[in-house]
């Protein structure tokens, strides 16, 4: 079975990610976030080769700084971002290059997965090749309370303009106002969740398609619906681990309106589809939308 995990910034995918790629029925490769099919797509192959030759200089140059176990890490991540470079240097040439690359060390793991969250950004039609990429496809969406992953996605981005001496709380705020700006911009993108799964109910049959809220997928319960569908047995998870968590920034109370408003149709089109949300989802919704 191949699956492919999508969802928006800061949704837990990740997470799901760590999870498979540690179940013993499941083969990842070491590179998350493959962007195959996205950067396919949108014809910017070569410049996701070139970013990635970036992140490999980079990791090269650090290694001998790092402890002895970190640096065996690290270096075999560099082997498979070798490997997926070479995808990308030949993927035009030979349509296999990224299964071969995908089921390489594959022993006999019933189940392969790609993990990236920017799929949900692809088009229908690239949805419906995907889709028909393999005999046995599936495809995972993650989303989360929206004013809770916008506002995390937004701490995200500050991050990683903050310079040195500044505070990180300006910089949210900063990069806040800007999303809030009404401009299309990637925080906004990510939020989309109507128009996801608009795409998903055009190009995946139901029964291959199984969209879940973060919030029920850190518990038992969610844990056993997605092995379920996955057709693996549910494995002991971590619930209190929490990837790539940034720092608690708070909201003012009008700041928190302003993203309620910008955000209601995404949670009027879920509601629409799902006739039970997450508790988080309906606190969020019973502040109200004025």
């Amino acid at each position: 079975m191949f699956v492919f995990g999508i969802g928006a910034a800061k949704a837990g995918t990740t997470w799901l990610y760590r999870y498979l790629r540690a179940h013993p029925e499941c083969h990842l490769r070491g590179h998350k976030e493959l962007h195959y099919f996205d950067v396919i797509e949108k014809t910017l192959v070569k410049m996701e080769a070139k970013r990635l030759e970036v992140e490999i200089a980079a990791i090269m140059e650090r290694l001998p700084q790092m402890s002895p176990d970190v640096r065996a890490k690290r270096f075999a991540d560099v082997l498979d971002k070798r490997d997926y470079h070479q995808v990308l240097a030949t993927c035009y040439q030979d349509k296999n290059a990224y299964f071969r690359y995908m089921m390489g060390g594959l022993g006999n793991q019933r189940l392969v997965a790609d993990i990236t969250p920017d799929y949900a950004g692809v088009s229908v039609d690239m949805l419906r090749k995907m889709a028909a990429s393999a005999d046995e496809t599936r495809f995972v969406y993650l989303m989360r309370d929206p004013v809770a992953r916008f506002w995390s996605h937004v701490r995200m981005v500050a991050n990683g303009k903050l310079l040195e001496g500044e505070d990180l709380s300006a910089v949210a705020k900063a990069e806040l106002a800007h999303a809030l700006s009404g401009e299309e911009i990637v925080v906004n993108g990510h939020s989309s969740y109507a128009h996801v799964l608009e795409k998903m109910e055009a190009a995946i049959p139901e029964n291959r398609r199984l969209v879940m809220f973060y919030e029920d997928l850190m518990t038992p319960a969610g844990l056993r619906k997605l092995c379920k569908f996955l057709g693996i047995k549910p494995k002991l998870a971590d619930f209190n681990e929490r990837a790539n968590e940034g720092k608690a920034i708070d909201m003012t109370s009008e700041e928190r309106a302003a993203v309620r408003r910008l955000l209601r149709p995404q949670y009027e089109a879920v509601a629409s589809r799902f006739p039970v949300l997450p508790k988080a989802w309906q606190k969020t919704m019973a502040e109200g939308f004025a």
